[in-house]
């Protein structure tokens, strides 16, 4: 019989189960962004929980394995609560699930990616066989010129970012990146712009996308959001059947995607 919560990997494997459950038929009246948004957290966490799999059993794990391991332990079992207390509060009121926050979904998304970079940036996985199969031996964290660098957009330049975005002495079309190493806040600022412009643009789409993103997936939750109130043609089941229906939407519209 399998132990639904492991001293090893926290709630993981429970976790897991019940996202899984959230995509079955049975939960279809979510709305497409938060079926995304679970679509991708699955992802993600699945590969952290491979990577602590390899962790638990190297024979001494570092301290800095075990910090890490802790630290997304914690996570599962905050995800897990939010997961739990959503859905009895959905059942006890009759509701259809609608209490479940696309954005908190994304904030917890971007926790697990953010982990998983810190687990990259100091090679914890380095000595394990998944490792050796997968890089090579070669450096997973950031090149050291970055150590200390700046990320653009925090702060004040938030105020720049916003400028950049919306001055019309540029091209009509712009497209503006943010960089900086892994775990800084990239994500954040680019949730704190959208939602500072959001009320500027006729159209607008904020998606999250995993390490192997499934661009089908992608295209719809696009589409979800600069179409809202609008089902999905029940025939449109190609990536370029996405891309028509978007390109013909938001013609001749203001529009922005983050």
């Amino acid at each position: 019989m399998e132990v639904p919560m492991s001293a090893s990997l926290g709630a993981m494997g429970s976790l897991l189960r019940k996202l899984h459950v959230l995509l079955t038929p049975e939960y279809q009246q979510l709305i497409e962004p938060v079926k995304d948004g679970i679509e991708l957290l699955l992802q993600d966490l699945e590969v952290v929980k491979a990577a602590m799999v390899d962790l638990s059993e190297t024979k001494a794990p570092t301290k800095m394995a075990h910090h890490w391991m802790n630290e997304v332990r914690d996570l599962s079992y905050e995800i897990e609560d939010y997961i739990d207390n959503t859905m009895h509060s959905c059942s006890n009121s009759g509701t259809d699930f609608e209490s479940i926050d696309c954005g908190r979904i994304g904030e917890f998304g971007v926790s697990v990616r953010e982990a998983w970079k810190r687990h990259e940036i100091y090679e914890l996985g380095r000595g394990t066989s998944r490792f050796t199969c997968a890089s090579s031996g070669q450096r997973l964290g950031p090149s050291p010129k970055w150590k200390g660098t700046k990320l653009f957009g925090v702060g004040s330049s938030k105020s720049e970012l916003i400028n950049k975005i919306t001055e019309d002495s540029v091209p009509q079309f712009k497209v503006v990146s943010i960089l900086g190493v892994g775990g800084v806040g990239k994500t954040a600022l680019a949730k704190q712009v959208f939602h500072e412009l959001r009320g500027r643009f006729e159209c607008r789409a904020f998606v999250q996308a995993s390490r192997m993103p499934d661009t089908k997936r992608l295209l719809r939750g696009i589409l979800s959001q600069v179409r809202r109130h609008s089902q999905l043609p029940a025939d449109c089941c190609t990536v370029q059947d996405l891309i028509d229906i978007i390109r013909d939407h938001i013609q001749d519209k203001r529009y922005a995607k983050f």
